[in-house]
C-alpha cells in the first residue's frame, strides 16, 4: 500500500511511521529515475504507467502536507 492506484497513502498515528515512509517513497523513485522502472502495478486501483511522475507527485503532497501541519503549529491550532 506504499503506492496506490488512486489517490495516496494515510500515514496515521500511532502505528504509522511517515519517515520510513518517506524512505520507501524515496527509494521507489530511485528504481524509476536510475534503473528504469516505468510501471507501478499498485495492489489497490490502476496499473501506474509514469513511476517516477507518481512517486513525484507523492513525495511533493507530503512535503505539502508536512508544510499545513507546520503551519498549523506555528499558530497554535
Amino acid at each position: 500500500d506504499t503506492v496506490l492506484g488512486r489517490g495516496t497513502t494515510v500515514v496515521a498515528h500511532p502505528d504509522g511511521r511517515l519517515g520510513d515512509y518517506l524512505d520507501s517513497l524515496r527509494r521507489l523513485r530511485t528504481l524509476a529515475t536510475d534503473d528504469g522502472v516505468d510501471i507501478v502495478l499498485p495492489g489497490h486501483g490502476p496499473v501506474l504507467d509514469d513511476a517516477r511522475g507518481v512517486l513525484e507527485y507523492y513525495l511533493a503532497h507530503r512535503a505539502a502536507r508536512l508544510a499545513q501541519v507546520e503551519e498549523a503549529v506555528r499558530a497554535g491550532l
